[in-house]
């Protein structure tokens, strides 16, 4: 969500304040720690490497790059301790003795500046927009698409959340960037289960890309106006959701992906196992099939109904999560993403094993 905390006016002469602490100066380098602007001059108190090394490409190309490696292999000649700073110095210092009008000018560009230390260096093309615009227009544009944007308190920026299909949420999430030149705005395609399918490796199922769907992340790069901002963010997001309209149609696709009962019981034995659920809520969704229809789609919203709506669930301990609950919905989530149920059946069978042959003949299959 950008930075929080009180705005805090910046002092510097001919900065633009942009978001928290953060200032823009614009101007040339007078010394490692003074910009000069059409203001007058600002002392700063330090310049971090990384805007040092940006300074050098920006003013002498990115050759730049291997001459900051030799020069620093001929100061460990005769200093081993030297490090990429003190060449970093050394060419900064050489650039900015050889300005002059006769050789060379110094190129004016945009010095990010946070708590006195200078940041960041980028071009005066480059348009440094504030986390929290950004994350105003892209309300705006998933408002005119009758789309709310929700905080996660596991992603910085914002999630649109598209609808729940048995345990997996889908959506898209906005990163607004990083004032800092970092990070770039993003939107990504966003497919949520409630607990990671890291467990079910052994069926073949742990992501979506054996299906063919790749998770989108669309950088919205190289904005020259704030105008573009706003139909650039709408093109990402239309993009964003072309993979989940594919997802979709997956999961539409398990309605008629039909699985008998055998399998069913098998496979839900084993994917209940594999996250620690107890034999007497796997009895549930296996009786609750019946109502939902034996389709992995049918097993996906038996297995949701009955984590929401179980009655043989031990009572979570009060200020705990309901972790045996969130499971059973992630075993819901798995069950849509079963492409061949015979298959996978054999291999919940072979996962099952001997040693846990009683799980089936409790459930009627031995």
């Amino acid at each position: 969500m950008g930075r929080c905390g009180p705005r805090v006016e910046t002092r510097h002469t001919g900065g633009r304040d942009l978001s928290g602490n953060v200032s823009v100066l614009v101007g040339v380098l007078k010394d490692f720690d003074t910009v000069k602007t059409a203001e007058g001059i600002t002392p700063l108190s330090d310049m971090e490497n990384r805007a040092k090394w940006s300074w050098l490409r920006l003013q002498r190309g990115r050759s730049i790059d291997a001459e900051i490696k030799a020069c620093l292999a001929k100061m460990r000649e005769s200093n081993k301790a030297a490090e990429t700073e003190d060449a970093l110095d050394q060419l900064i210092g050489e650039t900015l003795l050889s300005e002059s009008p006769s050789s060379w000018q110094q190129r004016k560009l945009q010095y990010i500046v946070e708590d006195d230390i200078i940041k960041a260096v980028a071009t005066t093309k480059h348009l440094l927009i504030p986390p929290e615009q950004v994350l105003q227009v892209a309300d705006r544009v998933c408002a005119g698409r009758g789309q709310a944007l929700e905080v996660n308190e596991n992603l910085a920026g914002l999630v649109g959340i598209r609808g729940e299909h048995a345990g997996i949420e889908l959506g898209f999430h906005i990163f607004p960037g990083d004032i800092l030149t970092r990070k770039a705005i993003s939107v990504s395609s966003y497919a949520k289960t409630l607990v990671c399918l890291n467990p079910l490796t052994f069926a073949g199922i742990g992501n979506f890309g054996r299906f063919g769907l790749e998770p989108k992340h669309e950088r919205v790069l190289r904005i020259r106006r704030i105008t573009e901002l706003e139909p650039r963010l709408d093109e990402a997001i239309t993009s964003s959701w072309k993979i989940i309209e594919d997802l979709e149609r997956l999961i539409e696709k398990s309605k008629t992906t039909t699985v008998d009962d055998r399998e069913a019981k098998t496979i839900l034995a084993a994917f209940s196992q594999a996250y620690g659920i107890g034999l007497r809520p796997v009895k549930e969704v296996v009786g609750r099939l019946t109502q939902e229809g034996h389709t992995t789609y049918g097993m996906a919203q038996a297995s949701s109904w009955v984590a929401k709506h179980g009655e043989s669930w031990r009572k979570t301990p009060e200020g705990e999560h309901p972790k045996a609950r969130q499971s059973m919905a992630t075993v819901g989530a798995a069950c849509l993403l079963i492409d061949d149920p015979p298959v996978t059946a054999a291999k919940a069978r072979k996962w099952l094993g001997d040693q846990k042959a009683k799980t089936l003949e409790e459930l009627g299959l031995e």
